[in-house]
């Protein structure tokens, strides 16, 4: 990975994870903002990857924290993909510590108190690969106090987008390391998909 600091670019090795030799298996749940953007194109590729996300047997829930509701009409989806997704009101652009917080808080008219198992959040124009997806049962995620930064594949051209350490565009972690102590959401108000927002982020906590 490459690091930039001040006018100089440094060479990082990737850091390999001590996968489990078990798989252990739990809900996966995905985070984004919806949006539509002015220009066309643009709008069509967010839906497709919500469409996309909405068909993935691997994901067991999606929840979109907007800035307003939006109609089925609106999300381009189709009567099962709109059941599996559930739209919060935030009113602003979507921040880290808005995830943090929205996955420290009970959810609404649930069994369960808080979101469990692996989250993944990411930018609007992102789908998950479901073959690739389940390979996160294999990570030590759910073990330690880690979450995965992954860069894109560009899907026209299937190649990896950088590599570079300012421009993630998922992120992966599982609840179990934080329950006793969970992430303070306060300091970390800088937005997703924000051009080297995410080096700010890493720089703050990582």
């Amino acid at each position: 990975i490459k690091l930039i600091h001040r006018d100089k670019w440094f060479i990082q090795p990737f850091q390999k994870d001590n996968y489990l030799a078990t798989p252990y298996r739990d809900k996966i749940t995905l985070i984004q903002q919806f949006f539509i953007p002015s220009n066309l194109f643009r709008t069509l590729e967010i839906k497709k990857c919500l469409q996309i996300n909405a068909d993935n047997p691997h994901l067991d829930h999606i929840y979109l924290l907007n800035e307003r509701i939006y109609t089925q009409q609106e999300l381009g989806l189709n009567d099962k993909q709109f059941s599996r997704v559930t739209q919060v009101e935030i009113g602003h652009r979507l921040t880290y510590g808005d995830v943090v917080k929205f996955v420290n808080t009970p959810l609404p008219n649930s069994d369960t108190p808080t979101l469990s198992g692996y989250i993944v959040f990411s930018n609007s124009d992102i789908y998950l690969d479901p073959d690739t997806l389940r390979n996160v049962y294999y990570t030590s995620l759910s073990k330690t106090r880690s979450w995965y930064a992954l860069l894109r594949t560009e899907a026209y051209y299937k190649v990896l987008f950088g590599p570079n350490s300012y421009a993630q565009d998922t992120w992966i972690f599982h609840t179990n390391p934080f329950r006793e102590n969970s992430l303070d959401p306060t300091p970390l108000n800088y937005y997703l998909g924000k051009f080297k927002e995410d080096l700010s982020y890493q720089n703050r906590y990582l």
